[in-house]
Protein backbone atom coordinates (compact mmCIF):
# COMPACT_ATOMS: atom_id res chain seq x y z
CA UNK A 1 0.00 0.00 0.00
CA UNK A 2 1.24 3.26 -0.68
CA UNK A 3 2.66 6.00 1.76
CA UNK A 4 1.23 9.49 1.09
CA UNK A 5 2.85 10.97 4.00
CA UNK A 6 6.21 12.64 2.33
CA UNK A 7 9.54 12.81 4.48
CA UNK A 8 10.10 16.55 6.11
CA UNK A 9 12.53 18.59 3.74
CA UNK A 10 11.70 16.28 0.56
CA UNK A 11 9.10 15.12 -1.67
CA UNK A 12 10.24 11.71 -1.37
CA UNK A 13 8.26 9.04 0.21
CA UNK A 14 9.03 5.43 2.05
CA UNK A 15 7.09 2.36 1.04
CA UNK A 16 6.98 -1.06 3.11
CA UNK A 17 7.36 -4.61 1.15
CA UNK A 18 7.68 -8.33 2.86
CA UNK A 19 10.26 -9.70 0.46
CA UNK A 20 12.63 -8.52 -2.50
CA UNK A 21 10.84 -6.25 -4.57
CA UNK A 22 10.88 -6.84 -8.50
CA UNK A 23 11.36 -4.36 -10.86
CA UNK A 24 9.70 -2.71 -14.16
CA UNK A 25 6.55 -1.83 -15.86
CA UNK A 26 4.82 -4.48 -13.76
CA UNK A 27 7.18 -4.59 -10.67
CA UNK A 28 6.66 -3.51 -7.07
CA UNK A 29 4.89 -0.57 -6.85
CA UNK A 30 5.00 0.05 -10.09
CA UNK A 31 2.63 3.35 -11.32
CA UNK A 32 3.27 4.49 -7.27
CA UNK A 33 6.43 4.46 -6.48
CA UNK A 34 8.49 7.75 -7.50
CA UNK A 35 11.74 8.43 -8.87
CA UNK A 36 14.02 8.77 -5.44
CA UNK A 37 11.46 6.93 -3.86
CA UNK A 38 12.52 4.47 -0.80
CA UNK A 39 11.32 1.29 -0.05
CA UNK A 40 12.09 -0.82 3.29
CA UNK A 41 12.11 -4.66 2.44
CA UNK A 42 10.71 -6.30 5.88
CA UNK A 43 11.43 -9.64 5.41
CA UNK A 44 14.96 -9.30 4.53
CA UNK A 45 16.04 -5.82 6.16
CA UNK A 46 16.77 -4.33 3.28
CA UNK A 47 16.64 -0.78 1.54
CA UNK A 48 16.14 -0.05 -1.74
CA UNK A 49 15.96 3.27 -3.83
CA UNK A 50 13.94 3.43 -7.31
CA UNK A 51 16.27 4.46 -9.53
CA UNK A 52 14.15 4.78 -12.60
CA UNK A 53 10.44 6.51 -13.30
CA UNK A 54 7.28 5.72 -11.78
CA UNK A 55 5.53 3.74 -14.82
CA UNK A 56 8.70 1.30 -14.36
CA UNK A 57 10.48 1.44 -10.92
CA UNK A 58 13.98 0.31 -10.50
CA UNK A 59 14.48 -1.15 -7.59
CA UNK A 60 18.74 -0.66 -6.57
CA UNK A 61 19.88 -1.95 -2.78
CA UNK A 62 21.06 1.28 -1.17
CA UNK A 63 24.36 -0.42 0.02
CA UNK A 64 25.51 -0.53 -3.12
CA UNK A 65 26.97 2.67 -2.92
CA UNK A 66 28.48 1.86 0.66
CA UNK A 67 27.53 3.04 3.83
CA UNK A 68 29.68 5.27 6.18
CA UNK A 69 28.70 4.93 10.13
CA UNK A 70 30.31 7.12 12.90
CA UNK A 71 29.39 5.63 15.64
CA UNK A 72 29.06 1.66 16.92
CA UNK A 73 27.07 -0.69 14.66
CA UNK A 74 25.00 -3.40 16.32
CA UNK A 75 23.95 -5.68 13.74
CA UNK A 76 21.80 -8.71 15.07
CA UNK A 77 20.69 -10.60 11.70
CA UNK A 78 22.81 -10.97 8.35
CA UNK A 79 24.12 -8.07 6.38
CA UNK A 80 24.75 -8.13 2.25
CA UNK A 81 27.12 -5.28 1.37
CA UNK A 82 26.52 -6.59 -2.24
CA UNK A 83 30.20 -6.76 -3.08
CA UNK A 84 30.99 -3.58 -1.41
CA UNK A 85 34.32 -2.65 1.25
CA UNK A 86 34.02 -2.48 4.85
CA UNK A 87 36.27 -0.14 6.13
CA UNK A 88 37.26 0.06 9.71
CA UNK A 89 38.68 2.91 11.37
CA UNK A 90 42.11 1.82 13.17
CA UNK A 91 41.61 1.04 17.06
CA UNK A 92 37.96 -0.17 16.39
CA UNK A 93 37.14 -3.45 16.53
CA UNK A 94 34.48 -5.81 15.10
CA UNK A 95 32.77 -8.07 17.47
CA UNK A 96 31.45 -11.19 17.23
CA UNK A 97 30.10 -12.35 20.25
CA UNK A 98 28.04 -8.49 21.36
CA UNK A 99 29.96 -5.42 21.65
CA UNK A 100 32.95 -5.56 23.85
CA UNK A 101 32.91 -9.30 24.36
CA UNK A 102 36.35 -11.48 23.89
CA UNK A 103 36.34 -12.54 20.16
CA UNK A 104 37.05 -9.39 17.72
CA UNK A 105 39.29 -8.51 15.22
CA UNK A 106 40.58 -5.01 15.11
CA UNK A 107 44.41 -3.27 14.04
CA UNK A 108 45.35 -1.07 17.50
CA UNK A 109 48.53 -0.62 15.71
CA UNK A 110 49.58 0.47 11.90
CA UNK A 111 50.17 -2.39 9.74
CA UNK A 112 49.37 -5.18 12.41
CA UNK A 113 46.36 -6.87 12.78
CA UNK A 114 44.66 -9.06 16.22
CA UNK A 115 42.16 -11.78 15.81
CA UNK A 116 41.21 -12.47 19.30
CA UNK A 117 39.40 -14.70 20.99
CA UNK A 118 38.75 -15.77 24.67
CA UNK A 119 40.16 -19.01 24.50
CA UNK A 120 41.04 -20.80 21.25
CA UNK A 121 41.41 -19.28 17.47
CA UNK A 122 40.17 -22.31 15.21
CA UNK A 123 41.61 -21.87 11.32
CA UNK A 124 38.93 -24.11 8.91
CA UNK A 125 38.84 -25.20 5.56
CA UNK A 126 35.96 -26.70 4.01
CA UNK A 127 33.83 -25.79 7.93
CA UNK A 128 36.19 -28.50 9.37
CA UNK A 129 39.07 -26.79 12.06
CA UNK A 130 42.37 -27.28 10.60
CA UNK A 131 44.22 -25.61 12.61
CA UNK A 132 43.60 -24.52 17.11
CA UNK A 133 45.82 -21.88 18.26
CA UNK A 134 45.21 -21.37 21.93
CA UNK A 135 47.37 -19.55 24.87
CA UNK A 136 49.69 -22.10 25.44
CA UNK A 137 50.01 -24.47 22.06
CA UNK A 138 49.15 -24.08 18.11
CA UNK A 139 48.03 -27.61 17.05
CA UNK A 140 47.26 -29.68 13.84
CA UNK A 141 43.92 -30.91 13.37
CA UNK A 142 45.55 -34.35 12.61
CA UNK A 143 47.46 -34.12 15.73
CA UNK A 144 50.93 -34.56 14.54
CA UNK A 145 52.48 -30.89 15.39
CA UNK A 146 52.16 -29.15 17.98
CA UNK A 147 54.18 -25.82 18.76
CA UNK A 148 53.87 -24.61 22.61
CA UNK A 149 56.54 -22.13 24.42
CA UNK A 150 59.82 -22.64 22.71
CA UNK A 151 59.55 -26.23 21.91
CA UNK A 152 58.15 -28.45 18.69
CA UNK A 153 56.05 -31.66 19.99
CA UNK A 154 55.67 -34.17 17.13
CA UNK A 155 53.63 -37.09 18.10
CA UNK A 156 55.21 -41.05 17.57
CA UNK A 157 55.53 -42.22 14.65
CA UNK A 158 54.51 -39.46 12.90
CA UNK A 159 57.51 -37.53 10.77
CA UNK A 160 59.45 -34.71 10.13
CA UNK A 161 60.14 -34.35 6.22
CA UNK A 162 63.04 -32.48 4.86
CA UNK A 163 62.78 -32.63 1.20
CA UNK A 164 58.62 -32.26 0.92
CA UNK A 165 56.15 -34.86 2.28
CA UNK A 166 57.02 -38.36 2.01
CA UNK A 167 60.04 -37.86 0.60
CA UNK A 168 63.11 -40.18 1.77
CA UNK A 169 64.63 -37.66 3.91
CA UNK A 170 63.07 -37.40 6.98
CA UNK A 171 63.23 -37.73 10.83
CA UNK A 172 60.60 -39.55 13.15
CA UNK A 173 59.94 -42.09 16.41
CA UNK A 174 58.21 -44.85 16.00
CA UNK A 175 59.29 -46.58 19.45
CA UNK A 176 59.76 -44.76 22.77
CA UNK A 177 63.19 -43.72 23.12
CA UNK A 178 64.32 -44.40 19.62
CA UNK A 179 65.22 -41.99 17.33
CA UNK A 180 65.45 -42.22 13.13
CA UNK A 181 67.26 -40.18 10.83
CA UNK A 182 66.80 -41.21 7.72
CA UNK A 183 68.25 -40.18 4.33
CA UNK A 184 67.96 -42.27 0.62
CA UNK A 185 71.80 -42.57 0.04
CA UNK A 186 73.69 -40.69 2.31
CA UNK A 187 73.39 -39.81 6.09
CA UNK A 188 76.12 -36.68 6.71
CA UNK A 189 76.69 -35.79 10.45
CA UNK A 190 78.55 -31.83 9.98
CA UNK A 191 79.57 -29.53 12.42
CA UNK A 192 80.45 -25.47 11.25
CA UNK A 193 78.62 -26.75 7.91
CA UNK A 194 81.55 -29.34 7.04
CA UNK A 195 81.30 -32.96 6.91
CA UNK A 196 82.20 -34.79 9.47
CA UNK A 197 80.45 -38.42 9.47
CA UNK A 198 79.23 -39.65 6.51
CA UNK A 199 76.84 -43.29 6.39
CA UNK A 200 75.97 -45.02 3.64
CA UNK A 201 74.39 -48.32 3.49
CA UNK A 202 77.57 -50.25 3.58
CA UNK A 203 80.21 -48.17 5.15
CA UNK A 204 80.35 -45.11 7.69
CA UNK A 205 83.54 -43.08 6.84
CA UNK A 206 85.23 -40.41 9.24
CA UNK A 207 85.79 -37.01 7.11
CA UNK A 208 88.01 -35.95 10.80
CA UNK A 209 90.00 -37.36 12.67
CA UNK A 210 88.23 -38.68 16.52
CA UNK A 211 89.38 -38.07 19.70
CA UNK A 212 88.56 -40.47 22.28
CA UNK A 213 88.60 -40.66 26.41
CA UNK A 214 90.46 -43.27 26.76
CA UNK A 215 93.23 -42.37 24.28
CA UNK A 216 93.73 -40.71 20.70
CA UNK A 217 92.71 -42.15 17.40
CA UNK A 218 94.25 -41.24 14.64
CA UNK A 219 93.02 -41.79 10.56
CA UNK A 220 94.98 -44.53 9.07
CA UNK A 221 96.51 -45.35 12.59
CA UNK A 222 96.54 -47.83 15.52
CA UNK A 223 94.80 -46.80 19.00
CA UNK A 224 96.93 -45.08 21.62
CA UNK A 225 96.52 -46.48 24.67
CA UNK A 226 95.84 -44.38 27.59
CA UNK A 227 98.88 -44.97 30.16
CA UNK A 228 98.30 -43.79 33.76
CA UNK A 229 100.72 -43.30 36.53
CA UNK A 230 100.46 -44.50 40.06
CA UNK A 231 102.58 -43.33 42.96
CA UNK A 232 100.21 -44.18 46.15
CA UNK A 233 97.86 -47.02 46.27
CA UNK A 234 94.95 -46.41 44.17
CA UNK A 235 91.39 -48.15 43.19
CA UNK A 236 91.74 -48.75 39.43
CA UNK A 237 88.87 -47.70 37.42
CA UNK A 238 87.30 -48.19 33.97
CA UNK A 239 88.03 -44.55 32.96
CA UNK A 240 91.66 -45.52 33.41
CA UNK A 241 91.91 -48.88 31.38
CA UNK A 242 94.91 -48.98 29.18
CA UNK A 243 98.40 -49.00 31.28
CA UNK A 244 99.06 -48.46 34.87
CA UNK A 245 102.26 -47.27 35.28
CA UNK A 246 103.49 -47.97 39.11
CA UNK A 247 105.82 -45.46 39.77
CA UNK A 248 106.49 -46.42 43.50
CA UNK A 249 107.46 -49.73 45.41
CA UNK A 250 105.34 -51.11 48.14
CA UNK A 251 102.05 -49.72 46.71
CA UNK A 252 98.51 -51.46 46.27
CA UNK A 253 96.18 -51.32 43.29
CA UNK A 254 92.60 -52.66 43.82
CA UNK A 255 90.81 -53.54 40.41
CA UNK A 256 86.87 -52.61 40.19
CA UNK A 257 85.03 -55.35 40.05
CA UNK A 258 84.50 -57.68 36.78
CA UNK A 259 80.48 -57.80 37.34
CA UNK A 260 79.34 -55.52 34.20
CA UNK A 261 82.85 -54.74 33.48
CA UNK A 262 83.52 -58.25 30.58
CA UNK A 263 86.36 -57.08 28.50
CA UNK A 264 87.99 -54.15 30.42
CA UNK A 265 91.88 -54.84 29.96
CA UNK A 266 94.79 -53.64 32.15
CA UNK A 267 98.51 -54.00 31.41
CA UNK A 268 100.29 -52.79 34.78
CA UNK A 269 103.31 -52.27 34.47
CA UNK A 270 105.87 -52.17 37.47
CA UNK A 271 108.75 -49.09 36.80
CA UNK A 272 109.86 -48.61 40.29
CA UNK A 273 113.05 -50.28 41.99
CA UNK A 274 111.91 -53.50 43.90
CA UNK A 275 112.07 -54.08 47.88
CA UNK A 276 108.47 -54.81 48.86
CA UNK A 277 106.68 -55.37 45.57
CA UNK A 278 103.44 -54.22 44.08
CA UNK A 279 100.41 -55.73 45.14
CA UNK A 280 97.34 -56.17 42.44
CA UNK A 281 93.91 -56.73 44.35
CA UNK A 282 90.67 -58.37 43.48
CA UNK A 283 87.66 -55.51 43.80
CA UNK A 284 87.42 -57.49 47.17
CA UNK A 285 87.78 -60.54 49.25
CA UNK A 286 85.30 -62.74 47.20
CA UNK A 287 86.56 -61.14 43.77
CA UNK A 288 89.75 -63.13 42.63
CA UNK A 289 93.02 -62.79 39.73
CA UNK A 290 92.80 -66.48 38.09
CA UNK A 291 91.99 -68.18 41.96
CA UNK A 292 94.24 -65.77 44.03
CA UNK A 293 92.65 -62.27 45.79
CA UNK A 294 95.99 -60.82 45.49
CA UNK A 295 99.11 -60.86 43.02
CA UNK A 296 102.22 -59.36 43.56
CA UNK A 297 105.44 -58.40 41.67
CA UNK A 298 108.79 -59.57 42.94
CA UNK A 299 110.87 -57.65 40.63
CA UNK A 300 111.42 -54.09 38.82
CA UNK A 301 109.79 -53.89 35.28
CA UNK A 302 107.58 -57.00 36.36
CA UNK A 303 104.27 -56.72 34.34
CA UNK A 304 100.51 -58.38 34.53
CA UNK A 305 97.88 -58.26 31.43
CA UNK A 306 94.43 -58.85 33.17
CA UNK A 307 90.73 -58.68 31.83
CA UNK A 308 87.65 -59.02 33.66
CA UNK A 309 85.65 -62.23 32.47
CA UNK A 310 82.19 -63.26 33.53
CA UNK A 311 83.39 -65.28 36.07
CA UNK A 312 86.45 -62.68 37.35
CA UNK A 313 89.85 -61.84 36.71
CA UNK A 314 92.21 -63.30 34.24
CA UNK A 315 95.30 -62.87 33.29
CA UNK A 316 96.49 -62.76 30.05
CA UNK A 317 100.11 -62.79 29.92
CA UNK A 318 102.97 -61.44 32.37
CA UNK A 319 106.28 -60.65 32.45
CA UNK A 320 108.37 -61.49 35.91
CA UNK A 321 107.16 -63.90 38.65
CA UNK A 322 104.09 -62.70 40.72
CA UNK A 323 103.54 -64.43 43.70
Amino acid sequence: MENTTPITGSLRRVWNNAGTPTSGTSGTFAGSAQPGDILSDTTNKKLYVNTNTAASPTWSQIVTGGVAFSGDLDITGDIDLGGEDVSVDQGRAVYFDGQDGGEFIWSDTANELTINATTAINLAIGGTDEVAVSATAVTLATNNLTLTAGHISVAQASYIYLDGQSGGEYIRSDAANELMLNATTTLNLAIGGSDIISIAAATVTLNKDLAVAAGEFISGAPVKELITAKTTTANLTAAESGVIDAQTDDIYLYLPTYIGNTGLIYHIKVSAAYSAGVGVYGYDTTENIDGDNLKKSTAQYDALRVIAHSQGWHILNQVGTWS
